[in-house]
């Protein structure tokens, strides 16, 4: 979703270029959205759209960034849940308030969740990840793109339904966390499927990480049910 800082536009807009704020470091899903219509922008408006990646602290560093920039319409924040709906749930002390500080523009992006495990796991489905798991509690190491974020939250989902007992490991966002998921260094991650498609671009046949699942994450429950556990 596309934010900006509750605004005062003139009818003249834009009349310099245009700040983009990403919440998140470069190679990530919203990285790839931001910087595709960054792109398109000036084809429109006739003025530049310069990207600003500022990922940390689950996407609450560059949200608060853009609430405390001015409201005239020249910075705007490539949204993400996790800084604007997730952050605001669940830390009392945020330098923000989403309801107040910021203003919807547009929406124009939607993807499915995907469970991947890197490919020394001796796993092939779901099922063999659960038991795997279980035979070494605390011992696989899940990734994700910040304390907070969809990826992390998802995760911890799937491990409670699961019963899995698994030590996360949290990123500045899914671009830093993937070259250790990959290296083997975590074991298995749910994120949307650009930074993984991404990845398999980036680093060819080295990128040793399979998906096991493609679900859409309100879908878990389906997916969870089919390793034999009951979640109704």
């Amino acid at each position: 979703m596309l934010l900006a800082a509750l605004p005062q536009i003139a009818s003249a807009y834009p009349a310099k270029p245009v700040r983009m704020i990403i919440p998140f470091p470069p190679g990530g899903a919203s990285d790839y959205v931001g910087r595709a219509v960054a792109q398109s922008l000036p084809e429109m408006w006739a003025q530049n759209v310069v990207v600003d990646n500022r990922g940390g602290a689950g996407a609450t560093i560059g949200t608060g960034l853009i609430a405390k920039s001015p409201a005239d319409g020249y910075t705007l924040l490539m949204g993400v849940n996790a800084g604007v709906v997730i952050a605001p749930s669940i830390y009392p002390d945020l330098s923000y308030d989403p309801r107040k500080d910021l203003a919807a523009l547009a929406s124009f992006a939607l993807s499915p969740q995907l469970l991947v495990v890197t490919n020394g796991l001796p796993v092939k489905s779901v099922k063999d990840l659960v038991t795997l798991a279980k035979a070494r509690p605390e011992q696989l190491a899940f990734a994700s793109s910040g304390n907070g974020a969809l990826p992390h939250l998802g995760a911890a989902m799937f491990n409670m339904m699961t019963g899995i007992k698994a030590v996360h490991v949290p990123y500045k966002g899914s671009g830093p966390a993937l070259p250790d998921l990959i290296a083997g260094r975590t074991q298995y991650m749910i994120d949307i499927n650009k930074p993984l498609r991404g990845a398999e671009m980036m680093y060819g046949n080295s990128a040793q990480f399979t998906a096991v699942v493609r679900q859409d994450i309100a879908k878990w429950a389906k997916v969870v049910k089919e390793t034999g556990v009951k979640v109704d």
